[in-house]
């Protein structure tokens, strides 16, 4: 059934890559292990499987879950009236394909949650005050490398959120105030980049202080990285099976995908993807690792 609907010209559309991140409840994930996680097809965005993935969400909610999964999308987008427009699109233009009682009664809901949300949207002249998910700031966090990069990042965010009006009333924040936070801000920057500056100072003079060491100094070994002689999945399924199955290691998996694809190398001496080590090791994705007599088995001691 799904195979013949018919597209809407989404111009937003965020989805969630299963294999990177863990999906909210009303985040845009794939439906089947056929698909593609990142919805890219040959580099190019997958619109049929985007409104494949909505109408699926849409159909298998509760009824109560509808309202708030279209206002978390919404607050996801830089056009949410647009996005609506086109949600209520890829409805009526599949609605006759599903003819059970329930899908119609969900699709119903739907669009008359769509109109009240951009009555709303309309008569603001914007959406509902933006929301600030933790979940989200720790995602964008993840892509900051160093630690005076992330904790910038927060410094803003922070001030960004105090400056907003408070959710229990829409009283703007006062000038003087947000003209304080903007200060607070810069005096924080200004003693990060002063730390900053001292910890590199140090670092070089450490450096100095190794390359022209004594020459009866010890010399140091350097940590190398081993490099496989089977094929990844194999390997990265012992982890598996001493972490998940055995518990005979503990830690989460983000940490052990680490320790793998830091130390070792693939059996044609290429570094290994955090990603694709992190999706073998998922407990749900039994199609990534080896399966029955396959597998390289681990006996639990008597």
């Amino acid at each position: 059934m799904y195979s013949l609907i018919i597209t809407s010209p989404f111009i937003e559309h965020p989805i969630t890559d299963i294999t990177a991140y863990d999906a909210h409840e009303f985040d845009i994930s794939i439906i089947e292990q056929t698909q593609s996680p990142n919805f890219l097809n040959k580099g190019i965005f997958h619109l049929k499987q985007y409104c494949t993935c909505v109408l699926h969400k849409v159909l298998t909610l509760n009824k109560s879950q509808i309202k708030p999964f279209i206002q978390y999308q919404c607050h996801k987008m830089q056009d949410p009236i647009r996005w609506l427009n086109k949600l209520e699109k890829l409805i009526d233009l599949n609605r006759e394909l599903f003819n059970e009682a329930e899908h119609k009664i969900k699709f119903e809901k739907a669009l008359v949650i769509i109109e009240l949300l951009r009555e709303n949207i309309e008569t603001h002249n914007k959406p509902d005050a933006r929301v600030y998910d933790f979940n989200d700031v720790k995602l964008k966090l993840a892509g900051y490398k160093t630690f005076e990069e992330k904790l910038s990042f927060l410094y803003e965010v922070d001030t960004e959120y105090k400056q907003q009006p408070s959710p229990s009333h829409t009283s703007e924040v006062n000038f003087e105030d947000k003209i304080a936070l903007e200060m607070q801000k810069l005096h924080k920057l200004e003693q990060l980049k002063q730390a900053t500056l001292q910890h590199t100072t140090q670092s070089n003079d450490l450096l100095h202080i190794a390359t022209h060491k004594s020459p009866f100094a010890t010399t140091t070994t350097t940590h190398s990285t081993l490099q496989l002689n089977c094929n990844l999945n194999y390997f990265v399924d012992i982890f598996f099976q001493l972490a998940v199955e055995q518990k005979l290691l503990h830690g989460s998996l983000k940490e052990l995908t680490h320790y793998i694809a830091k130390g070792i190398k693939d059996k044609d001496g290429h570094p290994i993807s955090e990603d694709s080590v992190y999706s073998m090791l998922k407990p749900s994705n039994t199609t990534k690792r080896p399966k029955g007599t396959a597998r390289y088995g681990l006996s639990k001691p008597l």
